[in-house]
């Protein structure tokens, strides 16, 4: 018997997506404003409840969408995002009901109920994707995290020509990095020249200082013309260099990624920029089962908009930080979250002052590094970078300590745990 034990009353999703053009009423054939189409925005409700519940799905079984009664009620122009959620209220045997909402910048514009019934995916289905090898020749040019995440993701989804290479590969340090290869069975390749051979698409996915080498270490050795996904979160100016780097001899595409990468891994939403960026996203929507939108014809416009949000996130994270660390010492940790949660009502400061510290502490080198290329986003417009210096000394601060074995193992306890090794670790007697 199939067990649906995993979908549950409360289950939470969301999906969201810049409006453009392609998505306004004209281009897709629902009216003549240009405002956001209302099949695109049933669209995003259907998405954010397939997000909700497709990853507890039991094995070999899909959700469809097959009732929807939402009502439509503001016009969302074009350069907003549409944000859909998708809350479970009722699970009956396979039928999954769904509470839906749209919001836009500024206010709800949609909401209504969705019903998804599960049903085991037909056997022709599951045979014609074993079989189907026909799809994009990728490499890997940086083994981090996102690389593995996107990659990991990419060949659970049949993508079988996974190659990878990273500078730490020849080297001890690297282990950890071949290991996740070897396991998920992509190609290890000996060099950068040797990853990007035969590739139809190539990913740098490299440190925010390395962007440029990148580039660099495969510009001699590219044919055939592939795309180059820039994913690194770096500058426009820098994006724009590599870009100028590589010529004719790649379809250079600037590529923000605009959320965490777990869980949703190579699904996790992209803002693609450049004059080839409307070329492959239909390659890696219905051959790579990626998500992503167009920002703009002009390289750079995704970066910019990746590293000016950046300001507000990780300047958030650094003084969440900051704050908490005081509050600790004072004695005051609770009162000040639940001080904060009056003025703030909408956030859980618990939740959110443990995962900020984690992060920081877990990736707060990298995101030094990421914050730099912010301050000099903001340089390049003419913003003297005042608050967000600060953020980077905040993030590598806490990035280091976050080496350190004592902070390593209280980061997976909790806030106070935390709080207690940070403070242990730097508190003047």
């Amino acid at each position: 018997m199939v067990d649906f034990s995993a979908l549950k009353v409360g289950l939470k999703g969301q999906a969201s997506i810049l409006v453009g053009e392609a998505q306004t009423a004209p281009r897709v054939g629902s009216g003549r404003v240009h405002v956001l189409a209302t099949p695109v925005m049933i669209n995003m409700m259907e998405a954010a409840a397939l997000d909700a519940i497709e990853a507890l799905l039991p094995a070999g079984h899909q959700s469809l969408g097959t009732q929807l009664n939402v009502g439509h009620y503001a016009a969302t122009p074009v350069g907003m995002t549409l944000r859909a959620t998708a809350e479970v209220t009722k699970v009956d045997g396979r039928t999954v009901e769904f509470r839906v909402e749209a919001f836009d910048d500024k206010e709800r514009v949609g909401d209504g109920t969705h019903s998804r019934p599960t049903q085991a995916q037909p056997k022709f289905m599951t045979d014609s994707m074993t079989k189907n090898t026909n799809k994009p020749r990728l490499c890997f040019i940086g083994f981090g995290e996102a690389g593995q995440a996107i990659a990991s993701g990419l060949r659970e989804a049949g993508v079988e020509n996974i190659a990878a290479w990273d500078i730490l590969f020849p080297h001890a340090e690297g282990a950890k990095l071949r290991q996740a290869g070897e396991a998920m069975g992509a190609r290890l390749a000996t060099s950068a020249a040797d990853a990007v051979a035969s590739s139809d698409i190539i990913v740098s996915a490299v440190t925010a200082a390395s962007s440029v080498d990148a580039a660099k270490s495969v510009a001699p050795y590219l044919s055939g013309n592939p795309y180059f996904l820039d994913v690194n979160s770096v500058s426009p100016g820098r994006k724009q260099e590599s870009a100028r780097l590589l010529g004719g001899a790649a379809r250079y595409v600037d590529v923000a990624i605009l959320a965490p990468i777990h869980p949703k891994r190579h699904k996790t939403p992209l803002l693609l920029a450049g004059e080839h960026a409307r070329t492959v996203l239909p390659v890696l929507i219905d051959e790579l089962e990626m998500q992503g939108v167009i920002a703009s014809n002009e390289v750079g416009a995704a970066a910019a908009l990746k590293m000016i949000r950046s300001v507000m996130i990780k300047g958030i994270e650094a003084l969440t930080a900051e704050c908490f660390i005081a509050a600790s010492r004072a004695g005051i940790a609770d009162e000040v979250a639940a001080s904060l949660r009056n003025n703030y009502p909408g956030v859980d400061w618990p939740k959110m002052v443990e995962y900020n510290l984690e992060r920081m502490a877990s990736h707060g080198i990298r995101r030094a590094d990421e914050m730099e290329q912010s301050a000099i986003t903001l340089a390049e417009l003419g913003v003297e970078p005042l608050m967000t210096t600060g953020t980077v000394t905040r993030q590598r601060a806490l990035g280091e300590l976050g080496r350190g074995d004592a902070l390593r193992t209280a980061k997976t306890q909790g806030r106070d745990a935390i709080l207690d090794a940070i403070n242990a670790a730097t508190k003047k007697h």
